[in-house]
């Protein structure tokens, strides 16, 4: 991998950085979800059932999040295997500037390029392509 012990540095403070970020917004969330709930009780069918969208929206948001919070922990540990920066499809280094940008990427331009093509073709023939994986999509 061409990255400096300054740049590995700077992305690890990022991905840090983005992961406490990430377990705030998660805790926040659930202390919000709480309070939704604690005030269920007292409430007549049609704020129940706001609450209850609501309630959806942040179960939504925190898996979504947690998803996120899963694929930052993913790039932690590659640091930490000195994998960080190796493309998951071919094995071949992630460019500097992709990982500078982005440090969840975990394929290099031309996978990451393959694989959004065949999941365009995918949607347009109406199938569903098992090689989707949101939480660990790092388009740009």
């Amino acid at each position: 991998m061409g990255l400096k012990k300054a740049e590995l540095t700077e992305i690890s403070t990022k991905l840090q950085k983005m992961k406490q970020d990430t377990i705030n917004a998660i805790t926040e969330m659930r202390q919000e979800a709480k309070s939704l709930e604690e005030g269920a009780a007292d409430m007549d069918s049609f704020d129940q059932s706001s609450n209850n969208s609501e309630m959806n929206r942040l179960k939504n948001l925190q898996t979504q999040k947690t998803n996120y919070l899963e694929s930052i922990n993913a790039a932690i540990l590659k640091m930490g295997s000195n994998t960080f920066g190796e493309c998951s499809s071919c094995g071949d280094d992630i460019p500097k500037a992709r990982l500078l940008h982005n440090p969840l990427s975990i394929r290099c331009l031309s996978c990451q390029e393959e694989i959004e093509f065949e999941q365009k073709r995918g949607k347009s023939r109406g199938g569903i392509n098992s090689t989707s994986d949101a939480a660990s999509s790092d388009e740009d």
